[in-house]
């Protein structure tokens, strides 16, 4: 499974590559440090997965989600977050995110998130299922996900 990882931060993607070249049929193909190279990285490599931060400078998870997606829809798309709000979640999820994973907890989720993500399955940090019900965002069909995004946005605090 071909990954590129996306965060703004250097320390976070050194240690994503790490957690990733341990795992067995997982390969990084790339690295990108804003939503901007996300998709172009994306456009280039054409990875299985995108391990995407939410919170970028020039273009945020949310945006490039939504562009890495209008252009291969077959990619998989991981959020990965420091934030719990139900806001955050539903906007990635509406984006068309598919895995939304906190960073506080990457350690024993992402993995399982990845394995889901190529399974055609979604997932859900298990702490935050008190937020948002896992059906909830689990039976939007992608296509509404993806749709509602705009919507979602609007909903989001300043500066999101």
């Amino acid at each position: 499974m071909r990954i590129l990882i996306v965060d703004d931060h250097f320390g976070m993607r050194q240690t994503l590559v790490r957690v990733f070249h341990e795992a067995v049929e997982m390969q990084v193909v790339g690295e990108a440090a804003d939503g901007c190279e996300a998709v172009e990285r994306a456009r280039e490599l054409k990875p299985d997965v995108v391990v995407m931060d939410v919170e970028m400078p020039r273009l945020d998870g949310i945006g490039a989600t939504r562009q890495i997606l209008a252009e291969q829809p077959d990619v998989r798309i991981i959020g990965l977050s420091t934030h719990h709000s139900h806001v955050y979640v539903r906007a990635m999820f509406a984006a068309g995110a598919c895995a939304y994973v906190l960073k506080d907890e990457m350690l024993p989720d992402l993995i399982e998130a990845v394995e889901a993500a190529a399974d055609g399955q979604t997932y859900l940090s298990p702490s935050l299922t008190s937020c948002l019900p896992p059906e909830t965002v689990f039976a939007w069909p992608r296509e509404a996900r993806c749709n509602e995004a705009e919507a979602v946005r609007a909903e989001r605090p300043a500066g999101l």
